[in-house]
């Protein structure tokens, strides 16, 4: 990135960590590369778990899942979710190779 900007690294750096002030013109063209808004950037929110951008005729539409709370039930579903999955494919394990077994009958 900081070489497409035409720029130092430890710039761009400074620049992500928020140790460095950007100017208009430089804020539009990171936000270019980056296929976003430059708004979208300068109004990001740490909350966020993550932002979508969907750009329908130059209308950008963000959906975020951002507090605590709401943070604490992503995880714990994306948790479930990975359980459910362990425990199907340990059934689908099972079921194969009572399949296989059937087979060699």
């Amino acid at each position: 990135m900081a070489d497409m900007l035409k720029m130092t690294v430890n710039v761009y750096a400074k620049i992500e960590r928020g140790e460095s002030d950007v100017n208009t013109t430089r804020l539009e063209q990171i936000a270019k590369m980056l296929g976003v808004q430059a708004e979208d950037i300068s109004t990001f929110d740490t909350d966020f778990i993550f932002q979508n951008y969907t750009n329908q005729k130059d209308t950008y539409i963000k959906s975020a899942i951002y507090n605590t709370v709401q943070k604490e039930l992503y995880e714990r579903l994306l948790s479930e979710k990975d359980k459910r999955i362990e425990a199907l494919e340990t059934q689908i394990k099972a079921l194969y190779a009572l399949l296989q077994a059937g087979k060699a009958n």
